[in-house]
């Protein structure tokens, strides 16, 4: 009896001992959803720290480009993401949360580069600026577009200024924020010209790495916690914080 009663003890303290240590979540730069450049890292790092604080789990979110991003987590180097697009590669070795909140992805060019454009078919013919690692740069590729990928938006909009690709891909909130806000960008805010309608919407939800034995039960105590957030009003109060409404 008293063997098993120590043998008890031990797995409990274990158990402890893993629910204490934060759970490892990594993201990009993505202003206004989240950036070291905001208050918090942005509404939607403040959203899921404050969602997992209810569900009794502490966080730990980190910045770093997204294909790192990805790649840490897929072998097991992370816990999971912040803000992925959901893909069918990604769901086979991550579990998904409930919806956190949507973005229009939308095909940009300059003003001064006037190509016919009667849809989204027309683009085929140029190759098309997108972030690497990104699920609508994939989504790109799987639709048949020819693209050309980089690290950082910066780098994706300095590329389009200078001709050197004619269209670029980009969620339409992030396109804005930076324009207001990155000084390097500020010759771009009047010569850009967006191509409605959007390409897509992108939905953005918090991932768990399916090698973690209690994903699931990650998962559910996320959405539960999230729920609750919906039901007693608190989730509203912090996207207006942020000037969200998605």
């Amino acid at each position: 009896m008293r063997r098993c009663l120590l043998a008890l003890l031990a797995v409990c303290a274990t158990l402890a001992s893993a629910s204490a240590q934060p759970l490892k979540l990594l993201t990009l730069e993505y202003p206004p959803f989240f950036s070291t450049n905001l208050e918090g890292g942005g509404f939607m790092p403040q959203l899921v720290r404050e969602t997992f604080h209810r569900a009794g789990y502490d966080v730990d979110i980190q910045f770093m480009p997204w294909r790192r991003a990805l790649a840490l987590v897929e072998t097991g180097q992370a816990d999971g993401l912040v803000g992925a697009y959901y893909t069918k590669e990604r769901a086979k070795f991550m579990a998904y949360t409930d919806l956190i909140a949507r973005n229009e992805e939308v095909f940009v060019r300059t003003k001064d580069n006037p190509f016919l454009y009667t849809g989204q078919q027309d683009l085929r013919k140029y190759s098309i600026g997108a972030l690497d690692g990104s699920a609508p740069h994939e989504r790109l590729k799987g639709d048949g577009f020819e693209t050309t990928a980089s690290t950082s938006f910066e780098h994706v909009f300095l590329k389009l200024g200078a001709k050197r690709i004619e269209v670029m891909l980009i969620g339409r909130a992030v396109m804005n924020h930076m324009l207001a806000t990155n000084p390097k960008l500020a010759s771009l805010q009047e010569q850009l010209e967006v191509l409605e309608p959007p390409y897509y919407t992108g939905e953005f939800f918090t991932t768990i790495i399916k090698a973690r034995p209690d994903a699931d039960q990650i998962v559910l105590a996320f959405n539960t916690a999230l729920s609750e957030m919906k039901t007693d009003g608190s989730l509203k109060a912090l996207l207006a914080k942020y000037g969200q409404n998605c």
